[in-house]
């Protein structure tokens, strides 16, 4: 008799936005008001109101934190183009510490350092104009342009400033 060593059948692919295995329990998530629309698996920055958060990338050197993958949202247009995002106004749950899948808009390597772009906050491995290193994040695997990857961020520093 033949063993079963691949229980692949109950665990869900990667989706852009969603927590990363049993982070769960050591994970720090807040919410804040979006500012404008906000996709999730992308940075946030902090808004310029209280509690409120927009779409973008890195002040004094941190990344503020990644919006969270909701399922309860609706599609952003009808009839529905796929998009769905965080509306402005809504309240945003943002991962402040843990792993979560992001798009690599770039090939990235695994402990490599991430580079946020300032408008959109997508994630990039290697420096380009309008993206700033993120000092509290890093890439937890190796991934080519346009394939979801791994990022964990923190509160703390992974990275000394170049």
């Amino acid at each position: 008799m033949s063993v079963q060593t691949n229980y692949t059948v109950y665990i869900r692919k990667e989706i852009v936005g969603n927590l990363y295995g049993l982070t769960y329990t050591n994970t720090d998530r807040e919410s804040a008001k979006a500012a404008g629309l906000v996709m999730w698996g992308q940075g946030v920055k902090r808004g310029t109101t209280e509690r409120s958060c927009a779409q973008g990338g890195v002040v004094g050197g941190t990344l503020y934190g990644i919006a969270i993958r909701s399922i309860n949202r609706e599609e952003n247009t009808r009839p529905g183009d796929g998009t769905v995002s965080y509306k402005q106004n809504e309240e945003v749950a943002v991962l402040r510490e843990g792993t979560i899948a992001v798009m690599a808009k770039s090939a990235v390597t695994k402990d490599g350092k991430v580079y946020v772009d300032d408008a959109t906050g997508e994630f990039y491995g290697a420096a380009g104009t309008g993206r700033t290193l993120a000092l509290n994040a890093r890439f937890e695997r190796t991934n080519g342009a346009g394939e979801i990857t791994l990022v964990n961020i923190t509160r703390a520093l992974q990275f000394e400033a170049a």
